[in-house]
C-alpha cells in the first residue's frame, strides 16, 4: 500500500486525490467540524477518524466509519485499515451509508434549514 503526503493542493488536485484513495484517515487531535470528512463521505469513502467533538457529530462508529481515540494511535488505525481491506462487505456497507449520511450537509439542505429558522423566528415576533 502507498501513503502520499502532500502540501496544500488546489481544489481540483484535492478532489482528484480524494477520489483516488481507498480509505480516508483523519487522525486529528482536535477537530471542530471537518469538511474533509464530508468530502470523503460524498465520494463514498470508508473513514477512519479520531473521536473528537466535531467528528463525533458526523461519523457514527460502525455505520459510516470507524472511530478511535487519539491516545491509541497509530496501532489502532493500522488495525482499522487492515479491517477495511479484509472485510469488503463492511467496506461497502460503510461506503453506501456515507453517501446517504452526507445528504443533510449539502448547501441546498443547509440553506433550507436557515430559511426555515429565519421564518420561525419571524413568526415568533
Amino acid at each position: 500500500e502507498t501513503v502520499i503526503f502532500k502540501a496544500q493542493l488546489d481544489r481540483n488536485e484535492h478532489m482528484k486525490l480524494m477520489a483516488s484513495c481507498d480509505i480516508l484517515v483523519q487522525p486529528s487531535a482536535h477537530e471542530a467540524f471537518s469538511l474533509v470528512l464530508l468530502e470523503g463521505m460524498a465520494l463514498g469513502k470508508p473513514i477512519i477518524a479520531t473521536g473528537t467533538t466535531g467528528t463525533n457529530e458526523i461519523i457514527q462508529h460502525g455505520r459510516n466509519g470507524l472511530l478511535t481515540s487519539y491516545r491509541r494511535l497509530p496501532t489502532e488505525i493500522a488495525a482499522m485499515i487492515k479491517y477495511f481491506y479484509a472485510n469488503p462487505k463492511f467496506n461497502d456497507f460503510v461506503s453506501k451509508n456515507n453517501i446517504k449520511d452526507v445528504k443533510p450537509y449539502t448547501w441546498e439542505k443547509i440553506a433550507d434549514d436557515y430559511i426555515s429558522l429565519y421564518q420561525e423566528i419571524r413568526l415568533r415576533k
